[in-house]
Order: C-alpha cells, then sequence, then structure tokens
C-alpha cells in the first residue's frame, strides 16, 4: 500500500476507515491537516502505523509509510468497543438512497450493516447514517430534511414573506411578461395579494374557489351538505340568472354565507363577474397538484431538490408533447369527447334558435355567443351552438379557441428542459462562487417531522363513498 496516490485526503480517510472495518480495528489519529495524515493502532504496545502526505501541497495526498502487522490480540480485546462512525456506514448505504422515494429505514441499515461488514450498530446510529448522506452528497444543513427548503418561507414572519413573494413575481415578470387578458389564481394568502398588486398591478386576482369553500366550511358550522353543492354551482354559474337563483338558496339555508361571500367579492371567486375570462381554471388545483408530485422531494437539499423538479417537468414535458403529436383530431382528445357528447342533443329548423328541454336558446354564431354563456366564457361551442354546427355543416373546430386545438398543445411543450451538466463541470464566476449564503434562522420544531400536509375540516369530514345500485343507482344496496 505504500506509494499509492489518491486524490484527496477525504478519499484516503474513506479507505483507511473501510479497512479498520474490514480488519476489525480501532486506529487513533496521531496527526491530521491539510498536508499530513498520520494513523496508529488504538494499543499502545502494538507496531501497526500508517502515514501519508500531499504531494507538493496539493490536493493529492501520498501513502509513505504502512507498517500492518498487529501485535496486540485487537481483534479480541479492542474490537468491541471501537467506534462505528456514521461517516463511515453513510458511505456503505449512499448509493441505495440516491432514489430519494425509495423507503430505506434505520432497521433495513442495521441489517445491511450487519451483513456486509459484520458489524452492529445501535438504531440512533443508523437513523444518524441515514441523514448524514443527505449532507455528504452537497455539503447542506440537515434543516431541509426536518421542515423542507420549499416551504421555508411558512416559518417566516410577515415581512420576510412579503419580500420572498415579491422577489418571486418579479422573477416571473421576467420570464413570463405581462399579456392581455392574464390573471392570477391562488388562495386568499395575504403574502401573494400584497405582491401580485405590487408587480402586477393591472392584473387581476382571483381566488381559488375551494380555497375559499374551506374558509366557509370553518366559520360556519352549519348546513355544509346543502351548501357545498351550492356554493360550486355558484362560482361556476355563466348567467346571472342561474346565480341570482343559486344565491336565493344560499340565502334560505344561512344568509351569514351570503354576506360573507358579498365581502369577498364576487369578482373574486365568481366565474361569472370576472373582470377577465378566467375560462375553466377555478381552483389553483395544478399547483397543488405538482405539491403533491414533490412532497418526497421536499426533504432533500435545494440543490437536490431543484434537479429533481428539473427532472420530473422534463418527463411531463416530454410525455406530453408525445402525446399531442401522437392527436390526429384537430381539437385536443378530450375535447373532443365533449362535442362527441354534444351531438346528440337536438335542434330545430331554426339556424340560431334552438330549443332544448322546452327552452329556447339563442346562438349568434358571428359574435361566438349563446345565451346559456358557455359558448362566449369556455370558447368552445357549447350545446346549442354545437346543434346549429351541425344544422349547417360547419366544422366546430373553426369556432373554438385555439388553446383547445391539439397544434396548440404541441407549440406548449415545444420548449424543451434540458438536462444540466455535473455541478463539478460547472464554469462559475468568482463573484457568485464567492458569495456567501447563510442558512435562514431556523430551529427545530418539537415532535416528529410531519410528511404529509394538514388536511382542512373539510376534507376530514368528507362523507366516506358509498356503495349503489347497478339497476337503480339508489345507496342501501348494490343489487
Amino acid at each position: 500500500m505504500a506509494g499509492q496516490v489518491y486524490k484527496d485526503k477525504a478519499t484516503l480517510k474513506e479507505v483507511m476507515e473501510n479497512y479498520a472495518i474490514a480488519q476489525r480495528f480501532e486506529f487513533r489519529v496521531d496527526r491530521s491537516n491539510a498536508v499530513s495524515y498520520a494513523l496508529s493502532c488504538i494499543s499502545e504496545d502494538c507496531e501497526w502505523r500508517f502515514k501519508a502526505s500531499s504531494i507538493n501541497k496539493s490536493e493529492l495526498f501520498k501513502v509513505r509509510e504502512f507498517i500492518d502487522n498487529h501485535t496486540y490480540p485487537l481483534k479480541d480485546k479492542v474490537y468491541e468497543q471501537r467506534q462505528s462512525r456514521n461517516s463511515l456506514i453513510c458511505g456503505m448505504i449512499r448509493p441505495k438512497l440516491t432514489n430519494y422515494k425509495r423507503k430505506y429505514t434505520p432497521k433495513d441499515i442495521i441489517d445491511d450493516v450487519k451483513s456486509d461488514l459484520g458489524v452492529d450498530i445501535s438504531y440512533m446510529l443508523a437513523w444518524r447514517a441515514k441523514e448524514k448522506p443527505i449532507v455528504v452528497v452537497d455539503g447542506s444543513h440537515l434543516k431541509s430534511y426536518y421542515t423542507g427548503t420549499f416551504v421555508s418561507a411558512s416559518t417566516l414572519d410577515g415581512a420576510e414573506n412579503d419580500a420572498a413573494w415579491t422577489w418571486f413575481f418579479e422573477q416571473f415578470k421576467i420570464a413570463y411578461g405581462d399579456r392581455e387578458n392574464m390573471c392570477i389564481v391562488s388562495d386568499r394568502n395575504e403574502s401573494i395579494i400584497k405582491s401580485v398588486s405590487r408587480v402586477y398591478p393591472n392584473v387581476p386576482q382571483f381566488a381559488c374557489i375551494w380555497h375559499l369553500w374551506n374558509n366557509v366550511y370553518k366559520k360556519f358550522k352549519r348546513s355544509h351538505a346543502k351548501l357545498s353543492e351550492i356554493y360550486f354551482s355558484m362560482a361556476k354559474a355563466y348567467t346571472q340568472a342561474e346565480f341570482d337563483s343559486l344565491m336565493e338558496k344560499v340565502e334560505k339555508v344561512d344568509i351569514r354565507v351570503k354576506e360573507y361571500l358579498e365581502l369577498a367579492g364576487y369578482e373574486k371567486w365568481a366565474r361569472l363577474y370576472a373582470p377577465v375570462n378566467r375560462g375553466r381554471t377555478m381552483t389553483s388545483n395544478i399547483a397543488e397538484s405538482i405539491n403533491a408530485a414533490l412532497v418526497s422531494a421536499m426533504e432533500l437539499p435545494i440543490y437536490n431538490f431543484l434537479k429533481e423538479v428539473r427532472k420530473m417537468f422534463g418527463r411531463w414535458n416530454c410525455s406530453n408533447r408525445k402525446e399531442a403529436t401522437q392527436t390526429y383530431t384537430t381539437l385536443g382528445e378530450k375535447y373532443q369527447e365533449m362535442h362527441t357528447l354534444n351531438e346528440v342533443v337536438p335542434s330545430t329548423e331554426y339556424l340560431h334558435t334552438v330549443n332544448d328541454g322546452g327552452r329556447n336558446y339563442t346562438v349568434c354564431m358571428l359574435e361566438r355567443k349563446c345565451v346559456c354563456g358557455r359558448f362566449q366564457v369556455d370558447e368552445l361551442s357549447c350545446p346549442h351552438a354545437w346543434a346549429v354546427l351541425k344544422s349547417k355543416f360547419l366544422m366546430p373546430e373553426e369556432y373554438c379557441s385555439n388553446y383547445y386545438k391539439s397544434n396548440t398543445v404541441v407549440m406548449t411543450y415545444d420548449v424543451h428542459v434540458y438536462p444540466l451538466p455535473d455541478r463539478y463541470d460547472w464554469n462559475i464566476p468568482a463573484h457568485v462562487a464567492e458569495e456567501v449564503v447563510l442558512p435562514p434562522k431556523w430551529k427545530k420544531p418539537l415532535g416528529k417531522p410531519k410528511k404529509k400536509r394538514n388536511k382542512p375540516l373539510s376534507e376530514l369530514l368528507q362523507p366516506k363513498s358509498q356503495h349503489s345500485c347497478s339497476i337503480c343507482g339508489q345507496g342501501g344496496h348494490n343489487k
């Protein structure tokens, strides 16, 4: 072994720790600094020695002396006293943790160490060894393991949270710009509302109707089952008559809910009152879905977390682009099916008046409007417009927004998410490399770290699904 050269001192230390485990003995560090590394056996009477030093004060380390001869029965005498270092154990289990979704418990580590190294370790040592690879891989603090860097803003005070969201929207504006008929849908987070007002003062902000309903659910403790269906129908109403009719029902159930919704502002949650067309985007579910997809990755340090985010969007982008290019109808598959289902709606002999269920609906194909409201809001031909198109042998694709067409979907995913080179190959400017970024002030919370979000009361009290009859459709029996 004398004369061997290692790329750096850290590699040499890891090799010697593995060697000590394999040979079942423990050594003492006599000298360890930037240019030298000297070891001796833990027994003072033993002649086992190891010395290495750097080559011309570089990172390379060369073994200068190695006396591999134990003159004391250490295997029986000392081995039981030897400490199994978590840095060594983490080096062994690190390859098994490259997939952050894998469940690798301390019990698994104990079994693997016993099998591979013949060493019995404690549960606490196994637990710390599991944490250690996160630090070794990235050199980051363990704070992200406990709270998740991605959600650390929840621990900041109001001013800092406002600053964080303002910075986010400033960067978003640089990338996305300020577009016509743009709107922002979010929960009723005060920091988001303030930041949007600063960065996008002329862009309307809409509330996620699901988050608003949770507020109603917590504030008013009765008639939830009746109000739920009415509220969501009212938020999605296309006409004033439909909205007013539903609001009257809300008033009969609980007038306080009506007053609360009025105070929130109809334009914030009701599609009918929106100053710009928010279309079918009534909730922030798309953002919540991304959070759910990244729930495991949120335990990683920030660099590894962002790497997983990029990989996930790369997979989604590639998959959606492939699906869009394989769609052979003009409309996207989902909206083509909607038109196919609407095809059964009967029409009259009149071109722009459709009788549906005893009611007359006027359709203006020139302005692409229908009195039902769906044609102009969804920008997708409603059943009544479809009846007119069918009677005139017109193509429905020509009366739909480009957003529903397959070629638009292809263009959406035409921007590739390119992989990053390995971080050791990055060319980092000096002014960036010299920047010192301190970790946020953080205190470990009491109790076991939470891995799942706190569900609102409305979700916890939702009735479980019930079986219904496949013949009559009623509940209480299944046949």
